[in-house]
């Protein structure tokens, strides 16, 4: 072993392999503190030997091994104990040794560092004030005793000046290396940050790919442009996720029987956004696609109802109440009348410039305080009629000039106001209208507006 792996292993006396700076630099400060210290006494001995004898020796011994003790507390993890023991320790040390050298050596200076070096120990303000209390009172007694405790060991002026330069150097020596030392923990706590941005970004970057991936997986789902062209020829899609996959949703499908072609067209808001709304919606349309295809369930109604059905066997067990609010219209060609089934959600209706708020169950597809069937509506449209199906995310907006919710009203109003314009024109409005609203505010939900002109 190197002396750079031996002073490692010391520094992290007491502490496990896997455990890290963070939490422990206060440890690892006291750990080289307590290595260093005796290493700076022992070259201190001899020089002070040299010039004054013995005298201090055994108190400087004594000192040794009670720092030696402490290392020993920190191996065993007693951190809080040989915390407090080490800042005892040194204030009595340098108030012993005032005692003992007697007035005329300013041994007192020590105390400033110490008592920084202790309170650098501590996190707790609690601990950091008892630490402080300890230097003021160590301060104080040692100021009197010097008064009235005779000097232990009589001193000449020239000893007393060296003792002061040893305690002066001890100063300096103590307060530089607490500045080296957090520079370097600064330095190992900056290299640890980059270290760990660049371990997230590598993450983010690969958790923001996986998402990007399965918005691709969620639109190969939604009903796609050329099949809604093919069977709503007048018709736009306004569809804004909140986050790079939606729990929003819009699906079709067209099923042929006994002559007859049903063509369905849900526009729904699956419980959450995100992610988990992203995996609601895969849910959900995978069983509106059973209830219709494979099932052969024509009504509306009893589609959500079957739907509701395998939510509440499928993820409904314990308690949750997920699902989604939506609408589902069928329309078939040979049939004048459009039917419908709305969960929580309305339909909007537009004729000769008047807005009809068409029906709706209040209650969601999933677990909610109704348990009703769910009812199949009809409605009768004319040519030159536009009927809109949507969820609330561009009504809840927050935004304007006050930072309020679009709201419904406002929003049946501007669809009322532009239901006779072409549908790109329509679709360029409303997503204007939004951004200028939402401003400099955050998308708050997921939006999927659907208007269809007949």
């Amino acid at each position: 072993m190197n002396i750079a792996s031996i002073w490692r292993s010391l520094s992290r006396n007491g502490l496990k392999d896997d455990e890290g700076v963070f939490g422990h630099r206060e440890v690892i400060f006291l750990n080289k503190i307590l290595v260093l210290g005796p290493i700076v006494m022992l070259l201190l001995i001899p020089i002070e030997v040299a010039v004054n004898g013995f005298k201090l020796v055994p108190l400087e011994l004594v000192f040794m091994s009670m720092m030696l003790l402490c290392f020993a507390l920190q191996r065993y993890r007693f951190f809080m104990t040989s915390k407090f023991l080490a800042v005892f320790l040194s204030q009595s040390f340098i108030v012993g040794a005032g005692v003992m050298v007697g007035k005329g050596v300013a041994n007192h200076i020590a105390l400033i560092p110490i008592c920084l070096f202790g309170m650098l120990l501590f996190e707790k303000t609690r601990d950091k004030a008892l630490v402080l209390g300890i230097t003021v009172f160590s301060y104080f007694l040692q100021a009197y005793l010097r008064n009235h405790v005779p000097a232990t060991y009589a001193l000449s002026d020239e000893v007393k000046a060296f003792f002061t330069h040893v305690f002066y150097l001890m100063t300096l020596i103590l307060t530089f290396f607490m500045g080296i030392y957090f520079l370097g923990i600064n330095k190992e706590y900056e290299e640890l940050i980059i270290e760990q941005k660049e371990i997230l970004a590598v993450k983010n970057r690969e958790v923001t790919d996986s998402i990007r991936y399965a918005k691709k997986i969620q639109q190969c789902l939604l009903a796609h442009d050329e099949f809604l062209n093919n069977n709503l020829p007048l018709h736009f899609v306004l569809y804004r996720p909140k986050d790079i996959v939606s729990g929003d949703f819009y699906w079709a499908t067209k099923v042929s029987e006994n002559g007859n072609e049903f063509f369905y067209l849900a526009v729904c808001d699956s419980t959450g956004h995100g992610v988990p709304g992203a995996f609601m919606s895969l849910l959900n349309t995978s069983f509106l696609n059973e209830a219709i295809n494979e099932k052969k369930i024509r009504e509306p109604g009893k589609i959500f109802d079957h739907v509701r059905k395998r939510l509440t066997e499928s993820i409904s067990k314990e308690g949750q109440k997920d699902g989604f609010d939506g609408i589902l219209i069928c329309i078939n060609p040979k049939n004048p009348k459009i039917q419908y089934a709305a969960a929580n959600n309305q339909p909007i209706l537009v004729k000769n410039g008047a807005c009809i708020e068409l029906e709706a169950d209040r209650m969601p597809v999933g677990v909610g305080e109704r348990h009703n069937e769910f009812s199949s509506f009809e409605i009768s449209v004319s040519i030159g009629d536009t009927l809109y199906l949507y969820t609330d995310g561009f009504a809840d907006q927050f935004g304007g000039p006050k930072g309020k919710k679009f709201k419904y009203s406002q929003l049946n109003n501007t669809l009322s106001g532009i239901s006779q314009k072409n549908e790109n024109d329509q679709k360029e409005i409303l997503m204007r209208a939004f951004d200028e609203w939402k401003g400099s505010l955050e998308q708050v939900d997921d939006v999927c507006v659907v208007g269809i002109r007949f």
